[in-house]
């Protein structure tokens, strides 16, 4: 073997080995993470008041309007629990926290929470004139009840460590050949 060629492999091969390396290390920082912002919410004393204040609430089908200045209390508790789970679902976009994980365990509680809590969330968009309140947590529920993403979206995201809601330019033009190879040509 020639020389230039050792080293070019040399090269390549350490370059793999510092991928892999950086990928596993930030891969456990995040799973890491994850598993304490799990386990504090379970010791999260005003998370659990929040939470059994929220299933009161919809139990008896008394969600009050943001605007409703006689149910402050209420409010604050609902707006505590939706900002807990949009502050999760944005850390999930940033790929600060492990998607697979999170959804394991609040699956059910994030997609199911967004639905029935549709008519406050707009409610406070409005009263509130912030048109992109709880979007991370809309986004992530879409994301997680369709689950169609294609294999070039799979593959950015896996190599980027971090979910996508739009794939970049150069991908998105990847996807539209993907999309057109698989349809049968039409005849004219």
């Amino acid at each position: 073997m020639e020389p230039g060629t050792a080293i070019l492999i040399s090269a390549f091969a350490g370059t793999i080995g510092w991928f892999v390396t950086v990928r596993s290390n930030r891969l456990a920082d995040r799973r890491q993470h994850t598993y304490r912002v799990i386990i504090r919410q379970q010791d999260d004393e005003r998370f659990s008041t929040a939470l059994e204040k929220i299933r009161q609430l919809l139990v008896d089908d008394d969600l009050p309007a943001p605007d409703d200045n006689q149910r402050l209390e209420d409010i604050k508790q609902i707006d505590y629990f939706l900002n807990h789970y949009e502050f999760m679902s944005a850390a999930i976009w940033c790929g600060d926290m492990d998607e697979t994980l999170i959804r394991s365990c609040e699956y059910s509680r994030m997609t199911k929470l967004f639905s029935k809590m549709r008519g406050y969330i707009e409610a406070s968009r409005r009263f509130r004139e912030q048109p992109t309140m709880y979007e991370n947590l809309e986004n992530i529920r879409a994301r997680w009840l369709t689950d169609d993403l294609s294999g070039t979206h799979k593959l950015c995201e896996f190599l980027m460590l971090s979910p996508y809601r739009t794939l970049p330019a150069t991908l998105s033009l990847v996807e539209r050949l993907e999309l057109r190879l698989r349809r049968p040509l039409s005849r004219s």
